[in-house]
């Protein structure tokens, strides 16, 4: 082991090997540009470092009056104090595009506790007896604390340290009613923000319940405020209460109705709430944040997860709500982590089903030349050998790449997959599969119930995998979107293989200014350096 160093074997150098290259990240509504997602500017993450000039003007609080945050914003930057001011209030005003993924965490729960809106007294300044006796000379030092407090929890996130962004912001929103010489008004629209804020880094760390009780308080406090409904909707949505979040998402886009992202969320959470009346429910798990993001004693493995994070494979778990039943798409990276979520929801898995037989797809033993540092990765073979009655699902044509990287994969449990291969899985959920090659010569898209599409890399939101690796055809690329995917029904969702782009968009979307639509462009060809045409 003497001779093996992880910061020798290069995430990058590795992940370029196999899907195509992260893009930044758009939602559905942000692809009408019909320019590729590379050659528009990102769209940006939702942190609480996004800069305030990003915003709306009723994307901040108290929308029928004059708000105080924006005098604060342009107080005297002679003052050390003003200045910190401004640098908070110019950062504190969120985007509503989600960060990190633009994807829920585990994002459906069977029988979700209701939680109830309780009430959330208004901070003001009187309301701290400290506050009260501080006197005018102490409180700009005091006020100087309390907006580096915000500045650091906003850090915190950016750098993804969400426990200590949470503990950042509470101290701050403990302090600020003490210390901020403003008025109550003032106060209430920063610890709104400060709530906000606190709810997403919540959300981030799949603490759910926290984020909806933090942004139900920004909803009460400040209930003409869109990013509190924004906020409470995306939680409802995580926690399987679609009904809810549709109704909150409604709020927020009647209150911004110029901001297309929030009726793409409200689609997003009346096709979930389709999927639940349909008996299926999906779970999308994103490496480096639902699993493989625990770090532990073995600086191998610890290894593996942070290039499982770089890597942002989506594994999915497509559940039949009446039986329970479940199927495993490209199960890797840390197959513990997914079994974890299948015994919390109490499901049995009964398919394992391989989109195509890359690594970071099937786990196993990485390519040459990486074979040499004798690792495994978890996946197809480990969840094979962790529940004895599950049968594996390959396209006959990757199957033989699988067994090379899974050496010890039980053959007779494993079932070749052609073109329109079908099957069933509990009470109500069906399985199409529909041959794809382009990424690899035994591509497979799923069907799901004729409305969720599952594409491993063979489609992202705007862009498509990588046809330049072993096994890769640009011509059989370009068949499988314009001559498969695209005559698709345009309701149908799809669900990619890696956060690329975004968590999920559809056919319609895809036809309008993705891949599938008419024709191809010189721009989009030189940028996948596909040379279509």
């Amino acid at each position: 082991m003497a001779k093996f160093s992880f910061a020798t074997l290069g995430v990058s150098a590795l992940a370029s090997r196999f899907a195509l290259a992260p893009k930044p990240e758009a939602s559905p509504s942000d692809q009408a540009t019909h320019k590729p997602a590379d050659k528009s500017p990102s769209t940006p993450t939702l942190s609480p470092g996004d800069l305030d000039r990003n915003a709306t003007s009723k994307d901040r609080p108290s929308p029928s009056r004059t708000s105080t945050v924006q005098t604060l914003a342009s107080a005297d930057t002679a003052s050390p104090v003003s200045r910190r001011k401004s640098a908070v209030l110019r950062r504190l005003s969120l985007q509503y595009v989600p960060g990190r993924g633009s994807s829920s965490p585990v994002r459906n729960s069977f029988d979700p506790a209701t939680t109830q809106n309780q009430a959330s007294p208004k901070p003001s300044l009187s309301s701290s007896s400290t506050g009260s006796a501080a006197t005018s000379s102490s409180r700009p030092a005091g006020e100087a604390h309390v907006y580096t407090l915000i500045l650091n929890a906003n850090e915190h996130f950016e750098r993804e340290r969400y426990p200590e962004a949470i503990a950042a912001y509470t101290r701050a929103m403990t302090l600020i009613e003490q210390v901020v010489p403003e008025s109550p008004a003032e106060v209430e629209d920063l610890v709104c923000m400060l709530y906000s804020n606190r709810s997403m880094a919540h959300f981030m760390r799949s603490e759910l319940h926290d984020s909806l009780r933090d942004a139900e308080k920004v909803v009460q406090t400040r209930p003409l405020w869109s990013k509190g409904h924004f906020r409470k909707g995306e939680a409802l949505l995580a926690l399987g209460m679609f009904e809810l979040a549709v109704i909150h998402y409604g709020f927020a886009s009647d209150l911004e109705p110029q901001n297309r992202e929030l009726r793409v969320f409200a689609q997003k959470a009346r096709l979930l709430r389709a999927d639940k009346e349909q008996g299926l429910a999906v779970f999308q798990l994103l490496a480096g944040r639902d699993i493989a993001c625990t770090r532990g004693l073995n600086p191998i493995q610890n290894k593996i997860f942070d290039f499982a994070k770089k890597m942002r494979n989506y594994i999915y778990l497509i559940v039949d709500r009446e039986s329970k039943q479940c199927a495993i798409v490209d199960a890797c990276w840390d197959v513990p982590g997914i079994m974890r979520v299948i015994k919390k929801e109490g499901l049995t898995p009964v398919a394992a089903i391989v989109t195509h037989y890359h690594f970071d797809h099937v786990g196993g033993i990485p390519p040459a030349p990486f074979d040499a540092l004798h690792i495994r990765v978890s996946g197809l073979d480990t969840v094979m050998k962790k529940y004895p009655h599950l049968k594996a699902y390959v396209h006959e044509k990757d199957l033989p790449y699988v067994l090379e990287s899974n050496p010890g994969l039980p053959t007779g449990r494993v079932t070749k997959t052609t073109d329109q291969y079908a099957m069933t899985l509990g009470v109500r959920t069906t399985l199409r599969f529909l041959h794809t090659p382009g990424h690899s010569e035994g591509s497979q898209c799923i069907m799901v119930n004729e409305s969720r599409l599952f594409t491993g890399d063979t489609l992202f939101p705007t862009s498509c995998g990588r046809v330049d690796l072993p096994g890769g055809c640009k011509h059989d690329m370009v068949n499988s979107l314009q001559h498969i995917l695209k005559n698709l029904d345009p309701a149908v969702m799809i669900y990619p293989g890696h956060d690329y782009g975004g968590s999920w968009s559809t056919i319609e979307t895809e036809q309008l200014s993705g891949l599938l639509r008419d024709g191809y462009t010189a721009e989009w060809d030189e940028y996948n350096n596909l040379q279509l045409s």
